[in-house]
Order: structure tokens, then C-alpha cells, then sequence
């Protein structure tokens, strides 16, 4: 199994998104805006860290749907019993921890040999564009090893740290790694490519030398999880280094259903990825006090990859894991529909914020209204969307994650997602009625069949008549409805 990239960094700087097991290689930066912010657009630019990127204010925004707080008690009620209250955390979260300065100034041409800074930030001249498969550039760096996954790849670091100082080794030769663990100070040789925009080190043959055991780099804490996530400002330039949340909630432990990747997601949006196997079973609402890992990057989500059962520690707060067996679906595939409803269209991933801008487009292909009333929207981990009102022959309804446009990126939303979750690779989306007969389903995913798209680009039924089961029927929107991105919610 092919590993994936991790790694550390000690920053001294003020800087204020079934078998997920290929690696990936480092990306180009985005561009800022006005305000500092990495924005989506143009991948391969730089962002001009001179210019400053905002605070980490350490504000956990609505990345995902926050906990109903209120429904605690009845849980703390079956799993503790009356005389066992929730833990504190539980109920009374931690103020956000003090972020670690990022220092924007670049670091370039610091010491004699070539470091992972200079090849990754496109300040240095040293800096160029990779290969996205080999042969790649031949280069030798010396750093230190932030974390071993796989028994065989590891994350390596500058020592010194800072933005772009990290980057993945793959090991391919699966050469044993008997002397190599945190801390320890090598020399490599390789080939360094851009592998789904993850920088990674091929490593060649021999071309790995033990120098020694050195002090482990502190990890990069971060306040706000949403910054690091898919998308988020600091997500390339704290690629494959080492990363510390604290007092993070879990909001969905099942968050690739019905496909099942081991991950979680945690507020801000940020997936967790039991990429080492450790003992930890997430379930929905547990507090983790604290949770290390390397940021990675995979199948279109930027993730963090704990390296074992110590990084992370966690409160339980009375859920449960969400459900995530395909067999557990409320409707197998292939399932019997009634057709009242058609999944035209799904936004799945948005320009900023996935929690405000997702959307879904029904439509009524058939000679009569429908009235929507005790109707739901869900996915194959039971999170809904209820639909309501009456939907005429012929016209579209959407749902949104927001119904304000200034909000969810100019759609014109008829009602709300709920709980509703829309993966970026694999998801699923079913209609049904009040009486649990399914109406209509699409089980979507990011390979063949299923059409490629870049982020912002919504998938949309070429026909209102086709099978929307077969992803050879949709298309990648084209068509900007707004910051939002491109799709045709509520019309053609």
C-alpha cells in the first residue's frame, strides 16, 4: 500500500479535504487576495506571503454541522446514567488555543545544501515547477523525519521549520526503516514530483542515510481547523508538516458513506484519517483535547494523519459513530425508484465553505404537482434534509446549505440541507417519501465513469430523462451562478 505523506515543522513566524491508500505529491500554492487570504483560483500561483496572511483568530467556524447540544442530556442519560454527567469539556468546550506564528518573510538559500524550503516556496530561486509523475528532479535534502507511516514512508522537515519546509518521502523500494522514527536526522536522494499536487521524494535505491537522532520539531498548533482543511489558507504551506488542534468537536465520523475511508471529520471541516490504524474509535460529539498529526494531501482532501494512538486524545461525550456500511444504506443500489423526484444536480464542492455553499437540485419530470410535505433528501449515514410546499410539473426545487445568497455563493435555495452531507470524492444522495419509498437515488464519485471536475464545478444530468445512476449521463458544470462556482441550481 502505497503511503502517504506527513511532516513537521517548528515555526518561529507570525502568520496572522473502501482504500484512501495512494500517496500524494506537493502542490503549487494559491494566489491571495486583497486581504491576504489563499484564494481557489490559478493553483500554481504563489501566494505573496510578504504581504502578510491573516490572523489565526482561532475562531471555529460553522464548518460542519455543529452538535445539538440540547440532545446531550438524553444521551449522557443512556450511556452514563443519571448520576453520571457528561464530562465538563463536553458542555463547556475550551477557548481556542494560542496559535504558533508562521513568519511570512521567506526563507531562502539558508546554509549550503539545498533544503526542502527552497524546492517547495515559489519565492526561492531555487524554487520550479515539478513533474507530476517521474522522472522528477534529482535532488539530495537532509532533514528530519516527523512521523513513519506504513512501516516504510515518512514525512521530512527542515530542521529549522517554517512555511514549505516539509514534504513526503515515498519508499517505494520498501527499504526497512528499522533506525528511522521521529526525531531521527537523515540524508535523501531521490526524485521529487508533484504527485496529485503532494510534494513527494521518490526515494532512489541506497538513497537513504541515517546521520543520527536529533530533537523532534514542536508541532504547529493550529486554532482554527477550517485554515488547514480543504481549501483552507495555510493548507499548502503547512503541507506534510506536523499539526496540534486542541478542543476540537467530531461532527461526522462516517463522512465518505457509503464508501468507507477511516476517516472523521472534526470542526473546520478538517478530516482525521486512521491512516497508522490507531485504537481510537471517533463518534459523533466526542471532544478531542488534543490530536497531532501530518497534514496530507489525497483523493482531493487535505487531511491529517496522526501517527499513533498517543496523538490523539479524546473525551467521550455520550454519541455514537455514524453508520458507514454500504449494506446499511436505507436503499441498496439499484433499489426500485418511483420517479416522482429527479436528482438533477449536486454541489458537493463549493468555492469556500462547503458547510454554507453545497447544493442539491430536484426536479418534477412528471404531468402533476408533487406536494414535498414529509419528504426527505438523505445520505446512506442517515443525515437528512426535510423537504417541503409543492412542486409544480416541469420546475426545480434546490436545497442549499444556506438560503442566503450573500451566504451560500448565489443559489436560490427553495429550503435547507439539514444534516445533509455531500462528500467531495464518493457521496450518495436519496429522495423519499413520508412512507419510506425511495423516489430517487445517485451514488456519485470522482473516477470513471463520473465526470472530472475542478473545485467549484457542480455535476449536473445532461438530461432530466437519462439514468442518473450512471455518472456517463452527467457533466462537470461550465457555467458560473455565482462565488460559488459553476452549476444551473433551479433552472436550465
Amino acid at each position: 500500500m502505497r503511503a502517504l505523506p506527513f511532516a513537521l515543522l517548528a515555526l518561529a513566524l507570525t502568520l496572522p479535504a473502501c482504500d484512501d491508500s495512494s500517496s500524494g505529491g506537493g502542490g503549487d500554492a494559491a494566489p491571495v487576495d486583497a486581504g491576504g487570504l489563499f484564494t481557489d483560483a490559478e493553483p500554481d500561483m504563489a501566494p505573496d506571503l510578504d504581504d502578510g496572511v491573516q490572523p489565526d483568530e482561532g475562531v471555529i467556524t460553522p464548518d460542519a454541522t455543529p452538535m445539538d447540544l440540547g440532545d446531550l442530556p438524553d444521551i449522557a442519560e443512556r450511556d452514563y446514567g443519571m448520576m453520571n454527567p457528561l464530562p465538563e469539556i463536553c458542555t463547556n468546550p475550551p477557548a481556542p488555543p494560542v496559535p504558533t506564528p508562521i513568519d511570512p518573510s521567506p526563507a531562502c538559500g539558508r546554509g549550503n545544501t539545498l533544503r526542502i524550503t527552497d524546492l517547495r516556496d515559489p519565492r526561492c530561486p531555487e524554487y520550479e515547477r515539478l513533474p507530476t509523475q517521474p522522472p522528477g528532479r534529482n535532488v539530495t535534502l537532509r532533514g528530519v523525519v516527523l512521523g513513519v507511516f506504513d512501516d516504510f514512508n515518512f514525512a521530512l522537515q527542515d530542521a529549522d521549520g517554517g512555511p514549505y519546509s516539509a514534504l513526503f518521502v515515498y519508499n517505494q523500494r520498501e527499504v526497512p526503516l528499522d533506525n528511522v522514527r521521529p526525531g531521527t536526522v537523515v540524508e535523501v536522494r531521490g526524485q521529487v514530483i508533484e504527485f496529485f499536487t503532494l510534494t513527494e521524494l521518490i526515494l532512489d535505491e541506497g538513497g537513504l542515510e541515517v546521520l543520527g537522532d536529533g530533537p523532534l520539531p514542536e508541532p504547529v498548533v493550529v486554532a482554527n481547523p477550517e485554515r488547514i482543511a480543504t481549501g483552507g489558507d495555510l493548507a499548502e504551506i503547512l503541507e506534510s508538516q506536523l499539526i496540534e488542534l486542541r478542543g476540537v468537536r467530531v461532527v461526522d465520523t462516517a463522512p465518505d458513506c457509503p464508501r468507507d475511508f477511516g476517516m472523521f471529520l472534526v470542526e473546520g471541516g478538517l478530516r482525521i484519517d486512521d491512516e497508522n490504524d490507531f485504537d481510537y474509535v471517533a463518534a459523533r460529539g466526542d471532544m478531542l483535547e488534543t490530536v497531532r498529526g501530518v497534514l496530507h494531501y489525497s483523493f482531493d482532501e487535505t487531511k491529517l494523519f496522526p501517527r499513533g494512538a498517543q496523538d490523539v486524545t479524546a473525551v467521550s461525550c455520550g454519541g455514537v459513530p455514524d453508520k458507514c456500511e454500504a449494506e446499511e444504506c436505507s436503499a441498496p443500489e439499484g433499489a426500485a425508484e418511483t420517479g416522482e423526484l429527479v436528482i438533477t444536480e449536486i454541489q458537493s464542492n463549493p468555492r469556500g465553505e462547503d458547510t454554507e455553499r453545497e447544493y442539491v437540485e430536484l426536479y418534477n419530470p412528471g404531468p402533476n404537482a408533487v406536494n414535498l410535505d414529509g419528504y426527505t433528501v438523505e445520505d446512506c449515514a442517515g443525515h437528512q434534509a426535510a423537504l417541503g410546499g409543492r412542486l409544480n410539473a416541469g420546475e426545480y426545487h434546490v436545497i442549499a446549505r444556506s438560503r442566503d445568497r450573500d451566504v451560500n455563493g448565489g443559489v436560490r435555495a427553495d429550503g435547507g440541507m439539514g444534516e445533509l452531507f455531500l462528500p467531495n470524492g464518493y457521496g450518495s444522495v436519496l429522495v423519499f417519501k413520508a412512507d419510506r419509498t425511495l423516489v430517487d437515488q445517485v451514488r456519485y464519485g470522482p473516477e470513471m465513469p463520473w465526470p472530472a471536475r475542478e473545485p467549484g464545478q457542480a455535476l449536473i444530468l445532461q438530461s432530466v430523462d437519462a439514468d442518473n445512476a450512471d455518472g456517463a449521463n452527467w457533466r462537470a458544470a461550465d457555467q458560473d451562478y455565482g462565488d460559488g462556482g459553476q452549476g444551473t441550481p433551479g433552472r436550465r
